[in-house]
């Protein structure tokens, strides 16, 4: 009787083993399937939907409801979801998943190290980043045989690969510094009337603030085309195409001249080149050029026309290289675009361009050979001809051994803004200012720093205001529609803080007599000083509520507590961390100035800020 119980037992147990096995089997299977998928929709670039089924699958392997066969497997997952972020919209969140990666192995590869110190960068750790390429660099030049490093579809030769690390600690020391003297200025992005998810980059402002030219994608084509929005009220309506340069290639308006009769246009033809076109007043005002209805701009029958004639005169061009072109007004008026000639348009690439406010020099961008590298910027002038002349490459102070593009010469004709790689970029292309002395010597390229500039790519500034004080540009910086997106910014172009403990920050949050709610007109003010918070992870504040002195000592300090309160939930509110914030209310003791006056009152009831501690980052 006893074996038999004996024999039971055991069969029960074998029982209960085996079917743990199948379970154990059956979970691993599940994880290898959803890893498949999830790996089929990295390789065919559908990101967002892979990371919603990279984050369930490590969420069940988490929770134990799945299994990986191999800690490689959970590594890949890690890895990829964290790379589908850097190459998404949302860079900042692939931190957390390429770190889990680097737990699991921190020997896997150098390319996983030169990933985190770009997740590193996104997250504005700039020190951190640093360590990260570092690692990278350290672990390349250990010496296995091979000239490659390999992950995933990256193959690169180490030598390239250490040049590029390098490259990014530089940017990152950059980043870190123009983080810490940041430029007064308000960024405003133009929003859904203008931008979408995919791109829309290179805006040209007409003079008198009305009108706004770009590049963009629109009715679903897969070439991107020129695009025209005017304002109303004070706002942007929205786009339209302007037939008459749109065509079945890419096209983009690079350039409009101050009295809005001249504009430059680049054409992908071979490497692309330059043309222009020029507006005609015998026929046609400018007003009426510009106002939509059936203009030559907005006119949707002539322009179906126009495309279908380009598109069979196309069929006969062969190897015609892209190039930049001119177009100005005829009797029908914008002419067709016209090359700018031999010596601006070459068999290699002219991308963008700009004239002089007195139209008779010529800045543009082109990879011939003879430059310093990549693409230069290059200055040609009109002779008595009026053809453009032989071109000069505008120098060291300018150009780089990196990518310098979509050059704008402001309407003082002594300020050159540019896009750059090099220099003492942050990452990717940043905007950049050069001084023109003589109309020939150029000082040397200064950076114009955060926030304007950021780890994303920043290019295609203009502004037409004297004062350089409001201007337009393009930037992929997280946070947008989507792609690239146009953005306005107003700024005090002289105006740097030096971040050390215990400045005051020239922020502002006022509020009206007796009350403890902010105002609509400081919340400009409050933007302004959440995204300085945001660029800068290492500084907390004190948010220091302040009254007049109308009224008793005790009120006044519970009133300006009760201001503080507001505005430190507020910050909280937008993502900022609360052990970066303190709140005091000091009630009538700090004044700016006397209360004296009505008008010192009204000053007097507000929050400042205080720097408490600055870390490093």
């Amino acid at each position: 009787m006893k074996r038999f119980f004996y024999l039971l037992i055991v069969l029960l147990l074998g029982g209960a083993v085996a079917q743990a096995q199948n379970k154990k089997v059956n979970e691993t299977k599940q994880a290898e399937e959803a890893l498949k998928r999830a790996n089929k929709l990295f390789d065919n670039e559908k990101y967002g939907r892979a990371i919603e089924m990279y984050k369930d699958l490590l969420g069940t392997v988490a929770s134990g409801q799945v299994v990986f066969a191999d800690r490689k497997d959970e590594l890949g997952a890690h890895l990829r979801l964290g790379l589908c972020y850097l190459y998404g919209d949302e860079q900042s969140l692939a931190l957390q998943p390429l770190k889990q990666a680097h737990l699991i192995n921190p020997d896997f590869s150098p390319i996983l190290d030169f990933h985190l110190g770009d997740a590193y960068v996104y997250n504005r750790k700039y020190m951190e980043a640093v360590q990260s390429y570092q690692s990278a660099i350290d672990k390349t030049k250990k010496d296995d045989g091979k000239k490659y490093l390999e992950l995933l579809h990256d193959r690169v030769l180490k030598e390239d690969f250490v040049k590029v690390s390098n490259k990014r600690i530089k940017e990152a020391k950059n980043a870190k510094e123009l983080m810490g003297t940041p430029l007064m200025a308000r960024i405003h992005n133009l929003g859904p009337k203008i931008n979408t998810k995919d791109n829309e980059y290179a805006p040209i402002i007409s003079q008198d603030n009305s009108i706004l030219i770009f590049t963009g994608s629109h009715d679903k084509n897969e070439h991107e085309d020129v695009l025209i929005s005017h304002t109303k009220n004070r706002t942007w309506n929205a786009k339209e195409p302007w037939h008459h340069f749109n065509s079945k290639r890419h096209e983009s308006a690079v350039f409009l001249s101050l009295d809005g009769n001249r504009i430059l246009v680049y054409q992908d033809r071979g490497n692309g080149n330059l043309y222009e076109s020029s507006l005609n007043y015998s026929t046609k005002s400018m007003a009426s050029e510009f106002s939509g209805g059936n203009s030559t701009i907005t006119g949707v029958g002539k322009g179906k026309k126009r495309r279908k004639r380009k598109k069979r005169r196309s069929k006969n061009l062969k190897d015609v290289k892209g190039s930049v072109s001119a177009s100005a007004k005829s009797k029908d008026g914008w002419s067709k675009p016209k090359s700018l000639g031999k010596h601006i348009n070459s068999k290699h690439r002219e991308t963008s361009g700009c004239l002089s406010p007195d139209g008779n020099t010529l800045f543009f961008t082109s990879d011939r050979p003879g430059g310093l590298g990549g693409l230069d910027i290059y200055m040609s002038v009109k002779n008595k001809k009026g053809r453009w002349g032989k071109p000069v490459n505008l120098g060291p102070k300018v150009n780089t051994p990196h990518d310098e593009e979509a050059p704008f010469m402001h309407a003082d004709g002594k300020t050159l803004y540019f896009s750059s790689t090099g220099h003492n970029s942050m990452g990717g292309f940043d905007i950049f200012k050069s001084a023109v002395n003589n109309g020939k010597d150029f000082s040397q390229a200064e950076n114009m720093g955060s926030p304007i500039n950021s780890q994303s790519n920043d290019m295609y500034f203009v502004s037409n205001d004297k004062g350089h004080a409001v201007a337009y540009f393009s930037s992929d910086r997280p946070g947008g529609v989507g792609g690239k997106d146009l953005y306005r910014v107003i700024m005090n172009p002289g105006s740097r803080q030096k971040i050390t403990e215990g400045a005051l920050l020239s922020y502002r949050v006022f509020f009206m007599y007796k009350k403890a709610e902010m105002h609509k007109k400081s919340l400009p003010a409050a933007k302004a000083l959440l995204t300085f918070l945001k660029n800068n992870p290492g500084v907390s504040i004190e948010v220091s509520g302040h009254t007049d002195d109308v009224g008793s000592n005790a009120n006044n300090v519970a009133l300006s507590q009760q201001r503080a309160n507001v505005v430190y939930n507020w910050l909280v509110s937008k993502g900022i961390e609360k052990d970066r914030l303190v709140k005091k209310g000091y009630g009538a003791k700090v004044p700016i100035i006397p209360n004296e006056t009505n008008y010192a009152r009204i000053v007097n009831r507000r929050t400042d800020f205080r720097v408490v501690s600055v870390t490093q980052q």
